[in-house]
């Protein structure tokens, strides 16, 4: 018995185009969307004393909206200035007495409880205060009930960075036919896992024109935190296996009658408002999965022993930072990353064959999963000028 894999449409490779930047909204969601937006804001003040530029908007969507980080500590004095403006972060907590309500008179809220299940209350009326407890559907249910305020800012935002093309300086050639949307959360967690699928969908639902793009980081980078083991560990992996299931349920294509080529996505309809929101699939046109280490098993870490979250948060922000320089590696990232976008809209085919070499079963995968890894090398310029002046005088 053998296995047969093809691409489903064979695509010819065209040209390289070159890439401009494009008004783009990045999303954070969760603790870890925060680490990478607030490391993203650092990267932009240190190149020129400013979070971003005209054409960028961020959001920060969580139900523990505290200025700490990830691991409960404070954070420094230079990332405290550069934190988010008012306007900047959505604060999802749901009050306990609005829980209370909700399970009181579930009848009206029919829109909720087709999902949620009746389990879900022993997690207390305090469920979603200060934090969504690693619980997928109280995320999801702060979505719910912060939909309309999820929706205004988004829309807002996506207005904000479309007006403000005109008011980039000479330096920057700027796509503004096209807007770019990043989702970054982790599937480990409770309130970006719960709400990371109902957040792309409703981008695409707000505009049909935009493929948002998923940043997503796997449950193993958070095996170094303290407290990350037995069964904490184990609810973070059941996050992200169950986060990743139903991201593929969505991002799979309908194979049938068009099966020799094109688009064949199916509708999904929510109920965020009680009222349906029809929205074509995929969810996101790409999402980059970012794990503890690569294929060559070299691990996110200073000594290749503990993993270190921060370094995939950093590697995440400075990705998305080089797609705004207008150097020959920035326009050169942009410009692969949109060529790839062919070869995104195609499904691989797995074929099982028997000893007789008959076909037993066929079965479909979407190429939309990615994965990017970033390395530098760090050339200290005032040192070398030192040491050049000090060889010089020497002779």
């Amino acid at each position: 018995m053998g296995i047969e894999i093809k691409k489903r449409i064979n695509i010819p490779e065209i040209p390289k185009q070159q890439i401009s930047v494009a008004p783009t909204l990045i999303i954070g969601l969760g603790g870890s969307g925060k680490e990478v937006l607030l490391r993203l804001r650092h990267l932009f003040y240190t190149d020129d004393h400013k979070v971003g530029l005209p054409i960028i908007e961020y959001l920060y969507i969580d139900t523990d909206p505290t200025k700490q980080n990830i691991l409960n500590r404070n954070f420094d004095n230079i990332t405290s200035r550069l934190f988010f403006q008012a306007s900047d972060i959505l604060d999802v907590q749901v009050e306990p007495r609005v829980i209370k309500h909700y399970f009181e008179y579930k009848k009206r809220y029919n829109h909720i409880f087709d999902w949620l299940h009746k389990s879900i209350e022993k997690q207390g009326d305090a469920m979603l205060l200060n934090g969504a407890g690693q619980v997928r559907p109280c995320g999801r249910l702060a979505f719910f009930h912060h939909y309309t305020a999820i929706r205004s800012a988004i829309d807002s935002k996506l207005k904000m960075i479309s007006a403000n093309v005109g008011k980039m300086d000479g330096g920057y050639q700027v796509d503004a036919a096209n807007i770019n949307v990043f989702v970054i959360s982790s599937v480990a967690g409770g309130t970006g896992a719960g709400m990371f699928l109902d957040t792309a969908f409703l981008i695409k639902d707000i505009n049909a024109n935009i493929h948002p793009t998923g940043i997503l980081f796997l449950p193993s980078l958070f095996d170094g935190i303290g407290g990350v083991s037995g069964a904490h560990k184990q609810v973070c992996y059941s996050n992200g296996y169950a986060s990743l299931m139903e991201l593929d349920n969505f991002m799979a294509p309908m194979v049938g009658s068009n099966i020799d080529g094109g688009d064949d996505y199916p509708k999904f309809t929510f109920n965020w408002d009680g009222d349906p929101h029809t929205v074509l699939a995929p969810p996101f046109n790409n999402v980059y999965f970012v794990d503890s280490q690569n294929n060559s098993d070299k691990r996110l870490s200073m000594d290749q022993k503990t993993v270190n979250v921060q370094e995939a948060f950093q590697m995440a922000a400075e990705s998305i930072f080089i797609e705004f320089r207008e150097s020959n590696f920035g326009t050169e990232k942009r410009s692969i990353r949109s060529n790839l976008t062919q070869h995104l809209n195609n499904e691989t085919r797995f074929t099982g064959i028997d000893d007789e070499g008959n076909q037993i079963y066929s079965q479909y995968f979407p190429d939309r999963y990615s994965s990017f890894g970033l390395a530098f090398i760090k050339l200290d310029k005032a040192r070398k000028r030192n040491a050049a002046s000090y060889f010089l005088q020497k002779n």
